[in-house]
């Protein structure tokens, strides 16, 4: 529960929806220092970043809000959101996104079978 709300659940099917159809333009990506981050590993950072954006909107507060709160720049949640930020994301920085947002880091961090169904998950 956030803010001792239920989470509608059906919100974030809907955002996986529209990963799906992205996921399907993924094959491989090439990161800043060159490294191939598999599709998996891609949806993975997309789905994160997905998950925060949710709970963020569902918690009301803007990215701003919770970059304040949290202690990070603008640009950094935005990239997380976004699933940009990728492997250099420090689990420390998730588990302060979390706290700013009054849930638990595996929230964010394990994928079901229904998510890696609808994102394409391979």
């Amino acid at each position: 529960m956030i803010l001792g709300k239920s989470i509608p659940k059906y919100g974030i099917f809907r955002v996986l929806i529209q990963l799906k159809n992205y996921a399907k333009i993924v094959v491989f990506l090439v990161k800043d220092r060159g490294d191939i981050v598999s599709t998996n590993q891609k949806l993975y950072f997309t789905l994160i970043g997905a998950k925060i954006r949710y709970y963020r909107r569902i918690s009301h507060l803007s990215q701003e809000e919770l970059a304040k709160r949290v202690g990070i720049s603008l640009s950094t949640l935005r990239r997380i959101e976004q699933g940009t930020y990728n492997q250099s994301t420090p689990l420390v920085t998730l588990m302060d996104i979390a706290d700013g947002l009054n849930m638990d880091v595996q929230e964010f961090l394990v994928v079901s079978d229904l998510e890696k169904r609808l994102s394409g998950w391979k």
